[in-house]
């Protein structure tokens, strides 16, 4: 069976598959220049940790496009859209899947415990790395689970064969039995319309003539994260695999490619490390969820970045504390 997939199209183990303002991503990349064979939910909440393996029921093409991650063999496949930050569906027809825990080993301090919730009979992971939880909501089809509550080292989570539906959602501590809005289709076309809007606005020139037009804003619009722990501001992380951080340098150049087409965002970029400035004048060498690294400095370029972008009235003192440092 093929399936037209509109583009434009990209490697996992290149480009993580994700979402604008979500803190998680899909790929096979689960640390610095680690790959692994399946593609994994990597969270990049108080570092970046691999959660789940998604491992389908036979050796399957992946297919990444902005809005839908695919997973096909033969007849069946299995596909995947956000359809909020922090929500995913997954969908799969006549191909199963074993969604399983990354890390097999519980401890006392590290590793994923696994357990049914008798509130709405979802499953839900809970992690010590990240300090959240993932909960399985299954929509359509039956779920067979294995490992609920167990301790030490087991292979936790839940097989799905056939014609089947779930959602995963990551949060911090409770929230509603999950209930779907939509349909899966509206779902994914929710998706590429929150991405083709971000791409209308920052490269409304693009055409035929620059074929990575697309693909880069696609790379800003999966790398934006929400405010979340240090993160003050909407802000684009160099990368969701392990460049998930936001440097005092890089930072400058994500302003400037936004700042024609969306100038919020673009302040928000500039703005993120001065809002951790120090006494002394010095700004962070990279900002991240769980972590502020003061040890680097980058050559001060902010002074060129900010003539570059739509003035600020108060960004003047900061750069003199800045350059004086």
């Amino acid at each position: 069976m093929t399936v037209a997939v509109p583009g434009p199209v990209f490697s996992l183990r290149e480009i993580p598959f994700s979402h604008h303002g979500s803190w998680f991503c899909f790929s096979p990349v689960v640390a610095e220049k680690t790959y692994a064979q399946d593609v994994h939910l990597v969270s990049h909440q108080s570092g970046m940790h691999a959660v789940l393996r998604l491992v389908p029921a036979a050796d399957a093409a992946v297919t990444a496009t902005p809005h839908q991650l695919t997973w096909s063999a033969g007849d069946g496949r299995i596909r995947l859209a956000y359809e909020a930050a922090d929500t995913v569906r997954v969908q799969g027809r006549g191909l199963g899947l074993r969604l399983l825990a990354a890390d097999p080993v519980l401890t006392p301090f590290s590793g994923p415990y696994f357990y049914q919730d008798p509130v709405d009979d979802s499953y839900v992971f809970t992690l010590y790395q990240t300090g959240r939880r993932y909960r399985i909501t299954v929509l359509a089809g039956n779920a067979e689970p294995f490992g609920t509550q167990a301790l030490g080292t087991a292979e936790r989570g839940l097989a799905l064969h056939g014609d089947w539906e779930l959602a995963v959602e990551e949060y911090e501590t409770a929230r509603a039995p999950y209930t779907p809005a939509a349909g899966f289709e509206q779902v994914a076309k929710a998706a590429r319309a929150e991405f083709d809007a971000f791409a209308d606005a920052v490269a409304p020139w693009r055409g035929d003539r620059t074929p990575a037009a697309e693909l880069a804003a696609y790379v800003l619009w999966s790398a934006t994260v929400r405010p979340a722990g240090f993160v003050t501001r909407p802000a684009v992380l160099m990368s969701k695999h392990w460049m998930d951080k936001v440097w005092s340098w890089d930072h400058c150049f994500n302003a400037l490619a936004l700042a024609d087409g969306l100038p919020g965002l673009a302040a928000d970029q500039f703005r993120l490390p001065f809002d951790h400035q120090d006494d002394a004048g010095a700004l962070p060498d990279s900002v991240t969820h769980s972590e502020i690294l003061y040890n680097f400095v980058k050559p001060p370029v902010h002074g060129w970045a900010a003539r570059r972008l739509p003035p600020e009235p108060d960004v003047y003192p900061l750069l003199e504390r800045w350059t004086t440092f």
